[in-house]
């Protein structure tokens, strides 16, 4: 089996410390022939638009640009901008390791409804706090310009956490179910356990046993905070996942096939399709055009 090339770039332009930011326009500008196409990224990325419109696409699905509204990409996703937008804003780049500083932060991190669910993209608006965080993007960019002091990073850290804490707040105030904190927390770690182990094809109650919970007791929780059993949810994480191998060209889709456990390539090819409506072929090639 091939190994699967990621196309990714670096937090860009490169900066002494693992977390920049900049605006939209001096961004596209950087390189925009690598930012206008679909791109897998390893590092985690605010957007905060301010003014024009257009799109912005984040794993095949596009998002409508619209000022004042926030955007959350987690490492690992896939975006492109638009070539032909008229938007600008900001845009914040950090890497797990600036962010995780300790376990306490590690933790924040892996528990952020921003950034952990490639299902349920983080796009909203911001409202009363737009003129706080757009503060707090320029604070970071004025104190990238100055030259390195000890304290800096601690700085730059700072402004990240308060800038992450601030669209928590707005993010939870849009969450129209109140669940229980425990089964907030067993989703996320439901989810977090697909992620490694994804290509291995484990039935739910596989998963359920990991957790030390029931299969009963996992579903209950989907169901109440997300309106879905957590089988549907595994599906649609896998065919994304297959999206996400289906831009590699040098790929075949038999061999994506066969990283995902699939004896028969009919069956992968059935399996895609009821999940996303075309054909491997199909899809790849509608990438292209």
């Amino acid at each position: 089996m091939n190994k699967f090339e990621i196309f990714q770039h670096n937090c860009t332009p490169p900066k002494e410390h693992q977390i920049s930011a900049t605006t939209i326009s001096d961004l596209l500008h950087y390189k925009p022939q690598r930012l206008h196409v679909l791109h897998r990224i390893n590092f985690y990325v605010m957007l905060l638009f301010t003014t024009g419109s257009g799109r912005h696409q984040v794993d095949f699905d596009d998002v409508n640009v619209i000022p004042g509204h926030m955007l959350f990409v987690a490492k690992g996703q896939m975006q492109s901008f638009d070539p032909l937008e008229t938007y600008d804003g900001f845009g914040l780049m950090f890497t797990e390791e600036f962010f995780c500083r300790d376990n306490y932060y590690r933790e924040l991190l892996n528990k952020t409804l921003l950034y952990n669910d490639p299902l349920q993209l983080s796009y909203f608006d911001v409202g009363e706090r737009f003129e706080e965080l757009k503060a707090a993007f320029q604070y970071i960019i004025e104190e990238q310009k100055r030259p390195a002091h000890e304290l800096q990073e601690l700085l730059l850290h700072n402004y990240l956490v308060n800038m992450m804490l601030i669209a928590e707040t707005k993010h939870n105030a849009r969450q129209k179910t109140m669940v229980p904190a425990y089964q907030n927390l067993l989703i996320i770690k439901f989810k977090d356990l697909v992620d490694k182990h994804l290509s291995e094809q484990w039935p739910i109650a596989i998963y359920a046993k990991k957790l030390n919970v029931t299969q009963r007791t996992l579903e209950n929780a989907f169901m109440k905070a997300e309106d879905t059993t957590p089988k549907k949810w595994l599906t649609d994480r896998l065919v994304l996942e297959i999206k996400r191998l289906l831009t590699h060209e040098n790929v075949t889709i038999k061999e994506i096939a066969d990283y995902f456990g699939f004896k028969e390539l009919t069956n992968f090819v059935k399996f895609f399709k009821k999940g996303a409506g075309v054909t491997p072929a199909a899809f790849r090639q509608s990438l292209r055009s």
